[in-house]
């Protein structure tokens, strides 16, 4: 009799300890991130400010956020976007800080140059190509995700043109006067 007890026992508790061990349907629902893709620009000239693109993909369930990348290569790490502006009579692209990135479930987030993107102000170390620059992004619901962001040259387009403009509000360029070419790119 005490061997029957002593065996149900030992089989609820390896039951119970099993059921412990595997994931809840909630938990199953939730986001799923990965980050594909990463890649960061490099300041422009002896400017302190570059940028970090990547997809934020959510096979989840349940929508996330991305609320805060952090890291120390710049002093302030920052989610940006673009947006057009008139003025005087023009139409200008600008950077502007996001409180947020929505990640859809089962979709992705995508940021690219012209669109969302990763502000690294106040870079604290020289970063070129080649090198690579290790971010934390924080969810709201999914953590922090750990990335390695390889460093790429920038590819010569206008809206880095437009870029620089924003960099010479925040310090990221002191001249911009009488410059002819930097990187390949050609000033309009």
């Amino acid at each position: 009799m005490n061997r029957r007890i002593f065996t149900g026992v030992a089989a609820a508790c390896a039951l119970l300890a099993a059921g412990l061990m595997l994931p809840t349907q909630a938990a199953l629902a939730g986001p799923k991130i990965s980050v594909e893709n990463p890649y960061a620009r490099p300041p422009l000239g002896s400017g302190k400010v570059a940028a970090a693109f990547m997809t934020l993909k959510n096979d989840g369930d349940e929508a996330d956020r991305l609320v805060k990348a952090e890291g120390d290569v710049a002093k302030k790490i920052e989610l940006h976007t673009h947006v057009m502006e008139k003025k005087d009579g023009k139409v200008v692209m600008k950077m502007r800080p996001v409180p947020f990135m929505q990640v859809p479930a089962h979709g992705q987030t995508v940021l690219k140059p012209g669109g969302l993107h990763i502000m690294l102000i106040g870079v604290t170390r020289d970063i070129k190509p080649g090198d690579a620059v290790d971010l934390t992004l924080v969810f709201e619901k999914a953590g922090k995700v750990k990335v390695h962001v390889p460093v790429k040259k920038i590819a010569a387009t206008m809206m880095h043109m437009h870029h620089m403009g924003d960099m010479k509000e925040m310090g990221g360029m002191k001249k911009m006067d009488g410059m002819k070419k930097m990187d390949g790119m050609k000033q309009q």
